[in-house]
């Protein structure tokens, strides 16, 4: 349909583009408070996802879909979906790294609902606009899931937070 064709490319924006704004702003913002852990965090996970994603795609060649390039015009290769990848690690990053600092379990819960939301029409996206075959876009959530899982576990070796009146 035709909402599809003028909506889905700007859900796809916010898997690429939007982040490569969204992550330095609030890395920044976090560097501002002098938040040194969750900046470092944030910065290292993502940039560690997005090596990931371009070493997977080296190692798989594997082309796109035939009807790619109505919508694609840079060639890359498809497996796994750097969209999904990307999004995957820094929503799910911003979500861990902000949940912490909310103190309303409905606040998280609504925070966790759109940053699944996210990360799911990035996804979809993909796959409407020919970009990727399903198969790619699974591949990108789970490798750009377990990355965060394998750098969370460093939390535990830094210094305590602060008390636990510090909340958004």
């Amino acid at each position: 349909p035709g909402w599809g064709e003028t909506g889905f490319p700007i859900v796809s924006l916010v898997g690429a583009p939007i982040l490569i704004t969204l992550v330095p702003l609030v890395t920044c913002l976090f560097a501002i408070r002098k938040d040194w852990l969750r900046a470092g965090a944030l910065a290292f996970s993502t940039v560690g996802g997005a090596a990931i994603g371009t070493a997977l795609k080296y190692v798989f060649h594997r082309g796109r879909p035939v009807y790619a390039g109505e919508f694609i015009t840079r060639h890359t290769w498809s497996f796994p979906s750097g969209h999904s990848l990307n999004s995957m690690v820094a929503y799910g990053m911003l979500y861990v790294l902000l949940a912490e600092r909310i103190g309303s379990r409905a606040r998280r819960r609504l925070i966790c609902a759109a940053a699944v939301l996210v990360i799911v029409l990035v996804g979809v996206s993909r796959v409407y606009l020919a970009g990727h075959y399903p198969s790619d876009v699974m591949a990108g959530w789970l490798s750009g899931g377990a990355w965060p899982l394998w750098c969370l576990p460093g939390d535990d070796f830094a210094p305590p937070r602060v008390a636990r009146g510090d909340t958004v």
